[in-house]
């Protein structure tokens, strides 16, 4: 009996440090969650400067921007890494001779650095979701093939060590990551398309809309009035009117038909197909202009789906969260949106006045 107490009074001791260990240990985990939690606070409420303690701290410390379908991150630091890489791109080049200057350190640069923040964001989902959804057809991307496609450009460019050379004083980046977050999106987006583009090839409803729109025109309603009703193109609102333009400027398919004297005056043309969709067009004046012919034409265009149309919808239907606080997910568009008003009604103005202003060009 007595060696029977002894035994349970040394496995008492054993067992209760056990107990202590798993306590202690739990109790860390806790911990740890707590600071992580607490300092994913810090950096969405108060997104710390990058020169600044926090600001580092964030740098390395993986927080993701964005989640798409719940467990796809992409992580805050590329958002932040391709801003500077587009920042440097921008401070790298000498505008002055367009006379052009790009400044970030002011009030309106900031901004104007944000708007390419909130580009690069809106990039880093459309690739995440052009991965996944290739992954879920079974497309894979090996590093190979990567390399592959990089060894034959640079057979072109020049040498590795010439193409590393560029790429760290334009963007700040080496060959590899140029790889990773340029080239692999890129074939991932190729390798997609071809594969949907038997599913996006049905032109039905396009078909369908320009053979209203030349019924239309065969039983004599106006040529801008059917225009303002049927085409979907950025003059439908003008009537159809394109202006004078360019052979060179207008795609093969439709030169081709247009340019000669027997189509200046029709009232209506035959149907045209090109890669873009279906253009009914109108031939009412042509010149020479500095030894160029130009013809003043209206159109209707009927839109083919493109791969961008069919990506778009598949993004609409996938389930995307932004961990930034001064974005947010707009479900309706598939897009990221600011949150605050004044942000967008800079970018607004920003774009509509953009012609010739090289921080929004590129």
């Amino acid at each position: 009996m007595e060696k029977e107490t002894d035994q349970i009074k040394t496995e008492n001791p054993v067992t209760e440090k056990n107990f202590k260990i798993k306590t202690i240990a739990s109790a860390a985990v806790v911990l740890i969650a707590a600071l992580f939690l607490s300092l994913a606070g810090v950096i969405y409420f108060f997104s710390p400067e990058k020169d600044s303690f926090l600001g580092k701290v964030a740098e390395n410390f993986f927080y993701p921007a964005a989640v798409v379908e719940s467990t796809n991150l992409i992580h805050g630091s590329v958002i932040r890494e391709n801003l500077a890489a587009i920042r440097k791109f921008y401070e790298s080049q000498d505008f002055s001779k367009i006379g052009m200057r790009v400044d970030f350190s002011t009030e309106e640069g900031k901004k104007r650095l944000k708007l390419k923040e909130k580009e690069i964001l809106n990039k880093a989902i459309e690739d995440k979701v052009i991965e996944i959804l290739a992954k879920r057809r079974g497309i894979t991307i090996a590093k190979e093939d990567v390399d592959e496609v990089v060894s034959k450009e640079l057979e072109r460019l020049g040498t590795k060590e010439e193409v590393d050379g560029n790429l760290e004083k334009m963007y700040g980046w080496n060959l590899e990551q140029f790889k990773e977050r340029i080239v692999m999106p890129i074939l991932y987006s190729q390798k997609l398309e071809a594969e949907v583009a038997g599913e996006i090839s049905s032109d039905k409803k396009a078909s369908e809309l320009i053979e209203k729109a030349k019924k239309d025109l065969d039983e004599g309603k106006d040529f801008a009035e059917v225009a303002r009703t049927y085409s979907q193109g950025a003059s439908a609102q003008d009537g159809g009117d394109f202006g004078w333009i360019a052979k060179d400027q207008l795609l093969p398919e439709i030169a081709e038909k247009i340019f000669n004297a027997e189509s200046v005056g029709k009232d209506k043309m035959e149907i045209i197909e090109s890669q873009l969709g279906y253009h009914i067009v109108k031939v009412e004046e042509n010149k020479k202009e500095d030894g160029v012919d130009m013809v003043r034409i209206r159109q209707i265009f009927a839109r083919k789906m493109t791969f961008g149309d069919w990506l778009g919808e598949q993004m609409k239907n996938m389930s995307v969260s932004i961990l930034l606080r001064d974005y947010y997910w707009d479900e309706q568009n598939a897009i990221v949106e600011f949150r605050e008003e004044q942000m967008k009604i800079f970018e607004r103005e920003t774009y509509e006045g953009s012609e010739g202003d090289i921080s929004v060009m590129f």
